[in-house]
């Protein structure tokens, strides 16, 4: 599903429309990018949590730091989709 046909979907579902469906959205994804960026676990309810894991490694000797998003996704996602 692209970006379009979530919020066309979402519009659809809620009657709310499109351009504020689309504010929300982006406003949820500064939301939660902010929050990881810091550190702090967003959970969802329903949904799963996001949370920033840092990976050390190492390619060539050299060691390196690099920092990832996590999504776990919730039980009730995961029997929504099993």
């Amino acid at each position: 599903m692209t970006n379009k046909q979530l919020i066309k979907t979402i519009a659809n579902e809620t009657g709310a429309s499109k351009a504020d469906i689309t504010t929300f959205l982006k406003a949820q994804v500064k939301i939660i990018t902010a929050a990881v960026k810091v550190n702090d676990t967003v959970s969802i309810t329903d949904l799963g949590k996001f949370s920033l894991v840092n990976r050390v490694g190492i390619v060539n000797d050299k060691k390196y730091n690099t920092n990832n998003v996590k999504f776990k996704p919730s039980s009730v996602a995961k029997k929504a989709v099993n």
